[in-house]
């Protein structure tokens, strides 16, 4: 599986600020649609995440990892502070590319939110995961 994939949030709502330098995820989901996919072909990772955030900078980094059979097969990491900027309920769908090689089985996603106000160090935020199988 390739590495290069971008993500585009939007915002649907807003919800209540915080003081500065808080944070709170209230909801992070992750979906594959198909659920199965094939070799050459391409599913949609969706992404849900309802959050409150105080003002000021926040970076956000997203880890996604691939997992089969318990092993790291892809992994991706993107900064998407720029797209949460305030309090809100975003949505991402990002398509990932079946490669060609991709064994058949089933497939583990999981992503990971890390959040640093300022010079911090970063943080856990929030966990979600899904599963996918590649057909023979």
């Amino acid at each position: 599986m390739g590495t290069a994939w971008s993500t585009a949030y939007a915002r649907t709502r807003i919800l209540g600020q915080l003081a500065p330098g808080q944070l709170r995820v209230l909801h992070y989901h992750l979906s594959v649609h198909p659920g199965r996919g094939e070799p050459c072909g391409s599913l949609v990772l969706t992404k849900n995440l309802a959050l409150q955030r105080g003002p000021g900078p926040l970076h956000i980094v997203e880890v996604r990892n691939f997992y089969t059979h318990g092993r790291l097969v892809a992994d991706h990491r993107g900064f998407i502070g720029r797209e949460i900027t305030t309090s809100g309920i975003y949505q991402a769908r990002v398509t990932l590319p079946i490669p060609q090689q991709a064994p058949p089985g089933r497939y583990d996603v999981v992503s990971l939110l890390y959040a640093r106000w300022g010079h911090g160090s970063p943080a856990l935020i929030a966990r979600a995961s899904t599963t996918f199988r590649i057909a023979p």
